[in-house]
């Protein structure tokens, strides 16, 4: 679920039912609590996944940046990414 970077640890991918957020935040506590306090953690979340932001705002989280998604071809009819928290990084998503 996470790695050790340069500045800290990357969090994702972190996937979980859509239909039961207490189990994504579970992950996310048990993936902090192996970690010493004040250790860094970045995360790539995907914008439209409101309960993965919220999740991660109660936590303390704070948004430092934002990436844009492109694609070339005919324009999605809507993107549905309820399930995926965060992605493994933007070179893999």
């Amino acid at each position: 679920m996470g790695r050790k970077g340069e500045a800290g640890y990357k969090l994702g991918p972190w996937v979980c039912d859509p239909e039961k957020p207490e189990i994504a935040k579970e992950l996310l506590m048990r993936f902090e609590s192996k970690l010493k306090p004040e250790t860094e953690i970045f995360v790539g979340v995907p914008a439209v996944n409101t309960t993965a932001v919220k999740i991660l705002q109660k936590q303390g989280f704070v948004q430092y940046s934002k990436s844009i998604r492109m694609r070339f071809g005919k324009e999605l009819e809507s993107e549905c990414a309820k399930g995926l928290f965060a992605i493994g990084g933007p070179m893999k998503g």
